[in-house]
């Protein structure tokens, strides 16, 4: 008498930065981390703490015996109060210390010993190089500048895009790459009898370039232990690159056969460059420095403004990428193509179907307004309210009926039944909907085990 009747919606996981992600590694792995022969990974993590939460590490770094809290909390003032959770909190989570008796009984916080030995490295000097040899090579005599660091790695991120889009004419990439899309939800696997991109895949291309990298970074890591690679060695390489610099190049002398293959990975993605498979030398580009950030990135510098819309809802896009105007046409009509402009519509149809691609209207509003061309960007506001209201509006056309997980209660032999349960249901406040003349109830969830339990115990009676 009873089926379920559900509704889901999956979502890509997100951590907003690489400490957020860290914050969810089991105990043995952050500890595996601090344990790293090269300190300045655990310098690496310090540096992204909060002020607060620096300063306990620091108070701590030379002090052997454990402190109890209240000596903590006499270092704040009362204003301090949300910064001094806020540090406990994150040193909690990243396993920096734990809770442990002092030596006069109270509790207090000790720090992780591991994560100590590298900070004291680090501030009175000693352990490796990250750089390795610093001396250039031969292939190096003449190094590559940022521009061309900067134009390959686009390219081969587009490449990437082009593959994730669907567009004729894309590159192959490699199938260790198809499968870290995969395992991000970005599209389906090869075997699957709907092979394409996903709901989610929609929403990655219309996000801003460093956020599709974390969200990326985030999808190898979470594969990398699938191929048999350590994790630790790929997060400690992930730091390395994220604290290097632009136009530098580094060694490879040295590196783990995990390393190296990470190596090549990156340089698919464009995160790396280096001349030849076999180079010993490699640059980071400007989409690997600062990845520890996240998702919080400055999109400033990523961001290219190509895109027109005026309050007719013409949209005009400058760029002869075909990437571009494809991620345009998910939430707009193309109407005319010349050799660097596309000519649009949006209309309440090509709002719908981006909808039902999985793609909100506050992501297309914040893709227009980072990619607006300068001419629009000195308008107050950036985009027309007259377009940001209507986008919302079809929006809440589509949302006024709303979906929930539920169980119907239906078939009953006769209306005294059907009352009867549905008043049992709603004195739980469990009954999310009934209809007499149907003598149908739906409860939530929560509630299906208790109404279940009545009833048989009324068809018993």
């Amino acid at each position: 008498m009873t089926s379920a009747v559900s509704s889901t919606d999956p979502a890509m996981v997100d951590h907003k930065s690489l400490y957020a992600y860290l914050s969810t590694l089991p105990s043995s792995l952050l500890e595996n981390l601090y344990r790293h022969p090269n300190p300045s990974l655990c310098m690496a993590i310090f540096r992204d703490l909060t002020p607060m939460a620096q300063k306990f590490v620091l108070r701590q770094l030379f002090i052997e015996q454990i402190l109890p809290k209240s000596v903590f909390t006499s270092w704040i003032t009362p204003e301090g109060k949300k910064d001094y959770d806020d540090a406990v909190r994150l040193l909690n989570d990243l396993k920096i210390w734990s809770e442990a008796p002092s030596t006069a009984g109270l509790m207090g916080w000790k720090l992780n010993e591991h994560f100590r030995k590298g900070i004291q490295a680090i501030v009175v000097g000693g352990g490796p190089s990250w750089s390795g040899d610093d001396q250039p090579t031969a292939e190096e005599t003449t190094p590559k500048d940022i521009p061309f660091i900067q134009n390959y790695a686009r390219e081969r991120w587009d490449v990437v895009l082009h593959f994730l889009a669907g567009l004729s004419g894309a590159s192959q990439i490699s199938r260790d790459t198809v499968e870290v899309l995969t395992n991000a939800g970005l599209i389906r696997g090869s075997n699957s009898t709907e092979s394409g991109i996903t709901q989610n895949g929609f929403r990655f291309l219309l996000m801003d370039t460093p956020s599709q990298v974390w969200r990326f970074i985030l999808a190898y890591l979470h594969t990398v232990p699938k191929w048999g690679m350590d994790l630790i060695e790929c997060i400690s390489f992930i730091f390395q690159l994220s604290f290097s610099q632009i136009g530098k190049h580094y060694s490879t002398i040295g590196f783990s056969s995990n390393q190296l293959r990470t190596l090549q990975h990156f340089r698919e993605y464009g995160l790396i460059y280096m001349r030849s498979k076999k180079s010993s030398r490699y640059y980071p580009t400007n989409l690997v420095v600062n990845l520890s950030a996240g998702a919080g990135l400055n999109t400033s510098a990523f961001s290219e403004g190509y895109i027109i819309v005026e309050t007719n809802y013409r949209i005009m896009v400058y760029t002869d990428s075909p990437l571009k105007i494809a991620v345009v046409s998910y939430f707009s009509d193309m109407l005319y193509r010349f050799p660097n402009l596309a000519l649009g519509m949006i209309t309440r149809e090509s709002i719908r179907r981006a909808l039902m691609k999985g793609i909100s209207t506050d992501e297309i509003i914040k893709f227009l307004r980072m990619h607006a061309h300068p001419q629009m960007r000195e308008n107050n506001p950036v985009l027309p309210s007259t377009l940001t209201d209507q986008i919302k509006l079809w929006e809440m056309e589509r949302e006024r009926c709303v979906f929930a997980d539920g169980v119907l209660y239906n078939n009953f032999l006769s209306q005294k039944d059907f009352e009867m349960l549905r008043n049992y249901a709603s004195d739980l406040g469990v009954a999310m909907c009934s209809n007499a003349a149907n003598k149908v109830v739906v409860v939530s969830p929560e509630g299906h085990d208790q109404v279940r339990a009545f009833w048989k115990r009324q068809k018993k009676e």
